[in-house]
């Protein structure tokens, strides 16, 4: 008897001596697509595996920030004509019984609302809210879907905490100077435009956008122009403004990607070679970054652009952005998470043999940048 009681005592004490386990805050998430002038696309909200137990959740899906101010905006499907309210689709994880509606009072918004009793997890759709691109939507235009307001609670009415990662919806087209379509821009490319401007030769949509250089709605000597110093790889004629951002915005959805799967190679490969941030250079970037990487796991990170200039200085192409960002990561020592969130951080792009990469807004080095001298990253990403 004596013994058992020890034993008992014993495990008592080594469970009180454990660290509690931190519960890792769950991710909802606007899942990024891709559509046509014209078609209706389903935009599914997700929850991750540790969003556990929702029985009721209310959100705002805003969908009127695009990458081109000239872009028409996204519509919401409407249950009938002249309606506000709007068509939604619950996923299949969402117990039967349960009670949802959408609004579209607000323009380039949906505000979705599901009520239940009985409890539901993820990973999986919570649901799917369809949007109608409009017919005249411009070719490679990419709008923000960004998840505002979120509530959501559990079968006792207890508010279920998570994290939200944003996504986008890109209309598909042409890029610029591929008249051909065949995915790369060469002599062929200019050979055809030239011809388009003649009146040679008959074109679609999509190449009208592919061949206007200029963007001023007509195909002349001077896009062609444009295409052929594109193809025999020389400096651009115009700067291509709405191009240049959605690369930017796109550049940083994969390097959430990246630091999500803790792709070190693929995070590097989007930071100039005379990156320098803070005091911190490239070799410093790359040092702390793989210090985080192996001292976190479970990272959580999500990127809003909320604005890009464009400068061109001492004949390099520069952008200058700002951006919202949101980290979280669960430690290995103990299992914590931790968390960072900054607004309007800034951050100084440079385009390198076409590809856009992060430059830093170049302040005096510190004798130990190489160092990784702290485990957060934020403050290296703006």
């Amino acid at each position: 008897m004596r013994k058992c009681t020890l034993c008992l005592l014993l495990a008592l004490t080594c469970a009180l001596a454990l660290p509690a386990r931190s519960q890792v805050k769950g991710v909802l998430s606007v899942r990024s697509a891709g559509g046509a002038p014209g078609e209706v696309v389903g935009i599914e909200i997700l929850m991750d595996a540790n969003v556990r137990g929702v029985a009721s959740a209310q959100f705002t899906l805003d969908f009127s920030r695009a990458s081109s101010i000239k872009a028409p905006p996204l519509q919401p499907v409407l249950l009938q004509p002249g309606a506000q309210e709007a068509k939604i689709q619950l996923g299949p994880m969402v117990p039967s019984g349960t009670i949802a509606t959408a609004s579209a009072r607000s323009g380039g918004q949906v505000m979705v609302g599901i009520a239940g009793v009985t409890g539901f997890s993820g990973p999986g759709v919570m649901v799917t809210v369809p949007l109608q691109i409009p017919a005249n939507a411009i070719p490679r235009t990419s709008y923000e879907l960004q998840l505002r307001d979120v509530l959501l609670y559990d079968e006792l009415g207890n508010q279920v905490s998570v994290s939200v990662k944003n996504g986008t919806l890109t209309i598909a087209g042409l890029m610029d100077g591929d008249v051909t379509g065949d995915g790369v821009v060469d002599i062929r490319d200019a050979l055809l435009a030239l011809r388009m401007a003649v009146g040679l030769a008959l074109y679609t949509t999509d190449q009208l956008m592919a061949a206007d250089a200029n963007k001023d709605g007509r195909i002349t000597v001077i896009d062609v122009q444009a295409i052929l110093r594109l193809a025999l790889g020389l400096p651009p004629l115009f700067i291509p403004e709405e191009a240049y951002r959605k690369a930017i915005i796109d550049s940083y959805a994969r390097l959430e990607q990246a630091i999500e799967r803790k792709d070190l190679l693929t995070v590097m490969s989007m930071v100039s070679r005379d990156y320098l941030h803070n005091g911190v250079n490239r070799e410093g970037f790359q040092a702390t970054f793989a210090n985080y990487f192996d001292t976190h796991y479970d990272i959580n990170v999500s990127f809003r652009v909320t604005s890009v200039e464009f400068e061109r200085i001492e004949g390099q192409d520069v952008a200058f952005v700002t951006f919202d960002q949101y980290l979280s990561g669960r430690r290995t020592s103990d299992g914590r998470i931790e968390e960072e969130q900054s607004q309007n951080s800034k951050m100084v792009w440079i385009l390198e043999s076409g590809v856009w990469k992060m430059i830093g807004n170049q302040e005096t080095e510190r004798p130990m940048s190489r160092e990784p001298s702290e485990p957060s990253i934020t403050k290296l990403l703006g």
